[in-house]
């Protein structure tokens, strides 16, 4: 198995991409964003905030769309396409940086056998090239800062490019702890932290000044749908959703924290490419975290694991890709009224039910027994070296 062999599948699924891009409207997020660029250009990047509330947007989207709605001028039908290739794009840097990374621990073949599944993931097919938002955008970027920091060992410029991703979205944040970790010593980190402050104080300062409450409000205190997904809908009746929102968002917080200090901790005394190892573990396991634990759940979501999730495990990962997929392939298709698909319009026809609904609980249910898995490989070599000293 030859790079070849990624190359064309990149291509081909790209092709695919692009042409389902082209030939539906996509989901309410297209709507969405055609609203959003409406509006900026009505008024400005300040005032959307606070004309609508659904706009978790950072500014520097504020400014793509402006962008957007300029070179589009009065041919407007192109939008739902021009706005999915942003995402189309991105898949292919996170195949080319997934097969990078592996490449550093795994044979060539595998590295290989791991970018092409990510390039043929059924989740990005649907959330890049139908669902329509920027979701594997970022997660391209955290990657792409991964391997900087990590393969070429270059702390300043990887927490540049991690800084970019908070212009993307704000998810970002929870790759932190990863990020603190897995910097070498505390110059290491300052480094980082400090040129991550570039991109992010240039992305964010002119709509604080403007109007601090309005991007704060949107974007950094921004909750997502409740009650369709996991521990929200399973306790949704037993506890008021407010109390359950804390209290996952603070358990989240401590897994992903207790996750990324013990495998930095087992990085200090492996070898450089065990090091890169257990690094994108770390990136796929905060994720799976944030999925099995999430009180919030929007199904492009599902993309944040599609590239990241290869380092966990290719055999489970490719189980993920079959769930996860047919789960979403189900849920496109109620919300189009079923197929071909053209506009999935979630808002006509509400949460998914029937099929749908039984395959979000396999599904949940599979990622909460994925990560246990992993959390007691994780922990193992810790609770050995206790028995030991015993």
């Amino acid at each position: 198995m030859n790079k070849k062999l990624l190359y064309s599948s990149i291509a081909i699924v790209t092709l695919l991409k692009l042409w389902l891009a082209s030939h539906t409207f996509g989901s309410n997020d297209i709507f969405y964003w055609r609203t959003f660029m409406f509006t900026l250009a009505d008024n400005d990047i300040v005032s959307i905030y606070r004309l609508i509330g659904i706009y978790n947007h950072p500014p520097f989207m504020s400014v793509f769309l402006l962008f957007l709605h300029k070179i589009l001028g009065g041919h407007q039908d192109y939008f739902p396409l021009l706005i999915r290739i942003p995402a189309i794009m991105a898949d292919i840097g996170n195949s080319l940086v997934v097969f990078a990374l592996a490449k550093e621990f795994m044979t060539e073949k595998k590295a290989v056998l791991s970018g092409i599944l990510v390039a043929v993931s059924p989740v990005l097919i649907m959330v890049s090239g139908f669902h329509g938002n920027t979701d594997p955008i970022f997660i391209c970027i955290i990657l792409l800062s991964v391997y900087v920091l990590m393969v070429k060992k270059n702390s300043m410029l990887a927490g540049l490019i991690f800084g970019c991703a908070f212009s993307i979205k704000i998810v970002p944040l929870i790759c932190v702890p990863l990020f603190f970790f897995f910097c070498q010593n505390w110059k290491s980190r300052l480094l980082f932290f400090s040129t991550l402050l570039i991109p992010l104080l240039l992305g964010f300062a002119y709509n604080i000044l403007k109007d601090a409450s309005g991007i704060i409000n949107n974007v950094f205190l921004y909750k997502s749908i409740y009650s369709n997904w996991g521990f929200s809908k399973l306790l949704v009746q037993m506890l008021p959703m407010e109390s359950l929102d804390r209290v996952l968002k603070i358990y989240i917080l401590l897994f992903i924290t207790a996750s990324s200090y013990l495998l930095a901790r087992q990085a200090q005394q492996a070898d450089n490419s065990e090091k890169i190892r257990l690094a994108t573990i770390n990136v796929g396991i905060t994720f799976l975290i944030f999925l099995a634990l999430t009180p919030g759940f929007g199904v492009q979501y599902l993309s944040w694991l599609a590239p990241t999730g290869i380092f966990l495990g290719i055999e489970l990962y490719a189980l993920y890709s079959v769930i996860a997929g047919t789960f979403l392939f189900s849920v496109y298709t109620y919300w189009s009224g079923g197929l071909p698909w053209d506009y999935a319009d979630s808002l006509t026809r509400g949460t998914w039910r029937g099929f749908s609904e039984m395959m979000d609980i396999i599904l949940w249910l599979f990622l909460c027994i994925w990560l246990i898995i992993l959390f007691i490989k994780i922990i193992k070599p810790f609770v050995k070296e206790e028995i030991s000293l015993i």
